[in-house]
């Protein structure tokens, strides 16, 4: 049977397009974990292509194959006898459910055929059949031929021997099971070998600028990668503190020791016209020769996919503490070049170039930085009130409506909620997607006997601080120069650098507590027993 079925390989091959067996093709490519030899994954292995091109080319080629294996060879294969049932739905095949009643009434009739493939791929006389020729040159050609060759193996393992069975279904199920086949045995299959080099060709191609990537890069021994290659266990970052170029790419040196850290990495075409230093501790721009290309974090990268000298700035902040520890990499092509230190500031920096290090500065915010890792770490409004009690403020806000735990609120569905609690005298507000402290109307009736603040900030990075005092509005505008000459107002304002986009959100809710005279602390949020809410 298997000079049979190299001689009829040819002739199906003629029925399945190559460009239609491309996707299928590129299964080899995908490098994915070595599929089950097993015929109970067929099923599974063809979902998705029984409607396409080259199932209907599959159709064609099973009628052009006449080979029908010796009775022996199937002869193992105890059909079924008696009634069952089986579950079944408009949408599917009728491949998918001819493989499923062969699996049903020949159990080991879909593991026979796939034996016999991944067999017959090593068969002096069918191994060459299948071989991508030099004229094949383009990555979807190389695909296309790769995956109808080895389909036409399938087709003609699949009718040869499921034809032997004499079964009412057997042209759907020879259909069916060579798909399935094809699938299992191209994901156990290399590329050939000039599959790779066309990858590439088509990656240069296709390649326009700007390119970028927010992603998670894994750290190891303090330091991560932009590489297109292996890189050395080990390395020095002594000359700057926070980068080092190594065979194979660029490390970064940071603060956390092991796991993941928050990262950024864009490509453009020419030099960076400037570079802002606000928001950062070190900023360090080397240069690096990619040997290959296409570097990245790990896995596929976004820099050109080509070999070329490039420049490569580095900026850093969290280092030190490790809250909010995050990178950004910029690269752009550039004749090699001289080092150049934009900022060198963080403690772990000095440490490394072997410098004094400078005293530590604890941030105004940093008693309100838990408000980043919140609930309220995308959209919020926090509001502090100082001369009301609770009762009265949710009267302020409107609230009359159903009361529930704080876990329903979060949880249960609700799209708008408040939690309001009162700690020495100040009551707090937490608004979940909602924004009336914002509004001057409430502002005024909550600072009737003393006084509110807010502040509000949403996922478009749009932010709000409103201070208002004996039933007056201060002041309530976007953060940047204050717009009020108040002493109480300048005094919960000044002390924090809104230029300097870090920790943000804690800010504001900072200069909401200095205003009413409390800080305002993650366990004031977990205290808060009941949220009072409205669904929308």
């Amino acid at each position: 049977m298997d000079h049979d079925i190299a001689r009829a390989i040819p002739l199906v091959l003629r029925h399945i397009p190559a460009a239609s067996a491309v996707d299928l093709g590129r299964l080899a490519g995908a490098r994915r974990a070595r599929a089950p030899r097993r015929g109970s994954a067929v099923s599974s292995a063809f979902r998705g292509l029984s409607g396409t091109d080259v199932a209907a080319a599959v159709r064609s080629a099973v009628d052009a194959v006449d080979v029908t294996a010796s009775p022996d060879l199937v002869g193992h294969l105890v059909a079924r006898q008696g009634e069952f049932g089986y579950l079944t739905s408009s949408t599917e095949s009728e491949e998918s459910l001819s493989v499923r009643l062969l699996d049903i009434c020949h159990p080991g009739a879909t593991d026979l055929v796939v034996e016999h493939v991944f067999r017959l791929v090593h068969d002096p006389e069918v191994a060459p059949l299948l071989a991508v020729g030099p004229e094949h040159t383009d990555e979807a050609d190389i695909a296309g031929r790769h995956g109808a060759a080895h389909l036409a193996l399938c087709a003609a393992t699949s009718a040869a021997l499921l034809r032997a069975l004499d079964t009412d279904f057997a042209r759907a199920a020879i259909v069916g099971t060579a798909l399935g086949a094809a699938a299992l045995l191209l994901r156990d299959r290399p590329m050939p070998a000039g599959y790779a080099a066309a990858v590439r060709a088509k990656r240069r191609a296709e390649y326009v600028y700007p390119g970028w990537s927010s992603a998670t890069p894994v750290v190891s021994g303090h330091r991560f990668a932009l590489a297109d290659g292996p890189v050395p266990d080990t390395a020095d970052f002594s000359a700057n503190g926070l980068v080092t170029v190594v065979p194979g790419g660029v490390l970064v040196r940071t603060g956390v020791a092991e796991g993941y850290v928050s990262a950024s990495l864009s490509v453009v075409a020419e030099p960076w016209p400037e570079i802002d230093l606000t928001g950062w501790d070190e900023v360090v721009e080397v240069s690096w020769r990619a040997e290959v290309g296409e570097a990245g974090f790990g896995g596929r990268g976004v820099t050109p996919p080509w070999p070329g000298d490039l420049r490569v700035l580095v900026q850093a902040t969290g280092r030190d503490d490790g809250v909010d520890e995050r990178y950004w990499v910029r690269v752009w092509p550039a004749p090699a070049a001289e080092t150049v230190v934009h900022k060198l500031t963080d403690r772990l920096g000095h440490r490394l170039r072997g410098e004094p290090e400078p005293p530590v500065v604890v941030a105004p915010e940093r008693d309100h930085w838990w408000v980043e890792k919140s609930a309220f770490q995308v959209a919020a409004t926090v509001t502090a009130v100082v001369g009301l009690s609770v009762a009265e403020v949710l009267e302020v806000f409107g609230v009359d409506a159903e009361t529930g735990s704080m876990a329903e609120a979060r949880v249960g569905g609700i799209y708008q909620w408040i939690a309001v609690g009162e700690v020495d005298g100040v009551v707090v507000v937490f608004e979940d997607n909602g924004f009336a402290g914002t509004r001057d109307e409430v502002l005024h009736r909550l600072s009737r006997n003393g006084k509110a603040a807010s502040a509000y900030w949403n996922v478009n990075a749009v932010t709000r601080l409103s201070f208002a005092r004996d039933g007056e509005v201060l002041a309530s505008f976007e953060p940047g120069p204050c717009p009020s000459d108040d002493p109480e107002v300048r005094a919960a304002f000044d002390p924090f650098d809104f230029v300097d986009r870090r920790h943000r959100d804690a800010k504001l809710v900072a200069a909401v507590a200095r205003f009413t005279g409390r800080t305002i602390t993650e366990a004031d949020f977990d205290a808060v027993e009941v949220a009072h809410f409205t669904a929308e």
